[in-house]
């Protein structure tokens, strides 16, 4: 542990997720980055310092973890189709086709209620 000079005494290191002196230590920043964008409205306005700020942290810790801001956007986007892709999944077995036409007709309502859902629930993606 390291120890002040003036006083001798020892002082523990900073953890993460702790704040000490108005700095925030976080414990998963890239983490908590991606589930702060994922909660916003509208990622068209979205920037990393804005993120950062809201965050606690400095815009440099948050480019430490992505480049840019396209860069982040381009996590969300693989985020966005793997959800999607896990509500189609989930709507039907993709890999049987269907009996007859009605059960063709359903499988796309479904897929299409699917989707809905999806943007409805979604919105940053």
């Amino acid at each position: 542990m390291p120890s002040n000079v003036l006083t001798g005494k020892s002082r523990k290191k900073p953890t993460g997720g702790t704040q000490e002196r108005g700095r925030f230590h976080h414990g998963n920043l890239r983490e908590a980055l991606i589930d702060t964008a994922l909660r916003q409205p509208d990622v068209e306005g979205l920037s990393l310092r804005q993120l950062a700020a809201g965050l606690g942290v400095t815009a440099g810790a948050a480019y430490r973890h992505f480049e840019s801001r396209d860069d982040l956007l381009g996590v969300l986007v693989r985020i966005g189709f793997d959800r999607l892709q896990q509500r189609f999944a989930a709507a039907f077995k993709i890999n049987e086709a269907p009996a007859n036409a009605i059960e063709a007709r359903r499988r796309l309502q479904r897929l299409a209620w699917s989707h809905l859902t999806f943007a409805d629930n979604e919105a940053a993606l």
